[in-house]
């Protein structure tokens, strides 16, 4: 499948389970900061964005080494997404250790919350709060990767093992 046709259909897909993942996480953020009620938008963009190629390089890995007959994005979606969730999971790391401002055309989180709260507490201070609240986002982002995970219909036990020891290498 080219990459094009790819995008169109795994947007489709990944844009409706991000927009339940955004719902979870707003009411968890919520309950912590009221505050917080715009910053669902926010990490909508963020989630949204990018080209998706690592799904992408995934789907077409998959489409040539596996013997199932049923090889669609369905049957590999949750992997897929979750993928693309960890891939965004980093991005809001390492936006907080490069002090980041702009990631897909729009505000990164940390330069997002420390625009939000700067008028209302010292500059040093609220730095430290939105790169801690940004941290805490990528962090249920990644609690998030392996609830997908979980979703997928693991073929058996010992494919669901060797995934998680790949998944648990790529993440050293």
């Amino acid at each position: 499948m080219h990459i094009q046709a790819f995008q169109k259909k795994f947007n489709k897909i990944y844009q409706k389970e991000i927009e339940k993942i955004i719902i979870k996480i707003n009411k968890q953020l919520l309950k912590y900061n009221p505050e917080l009620k715009d910053l669902a938008n926010q990490l909508y963009k963020i989630l949204i964005g990018g080209k998706k190629i690592r799904p992408y390089l995934l789907y077409s890995t998959y489409s040539i080494f596996s013997s199932s007959k049923n090889k669609n994005i369905n049957s590999v979606k949750n992997i897929l997404i979750g993928l693309e969730l960890f891939h965004n999971f980093c991005l809001i790391h390492d936006d907080v250790m490069d002090n980041g401002k702009s990631r897909h055309q729009t505000e990164t989180i940390n330069y997002y919350l420390f625009k939000k709260f700067k008028k209302n507490q010292n500059k040093k201070l609220i730095a430290k709060f939105s790169e801690s609240e940004a941290i805490l986002i990528g962090d249920l982002i990644f609690k998030e990767t392996f609830l997908i995970f979980e979703k997928h219909n693991w073929e058996n036990n010992k494919l669901r093992k060797n995934f998680y020891k790949e998944y648990f290498e790529m993440i050293d």
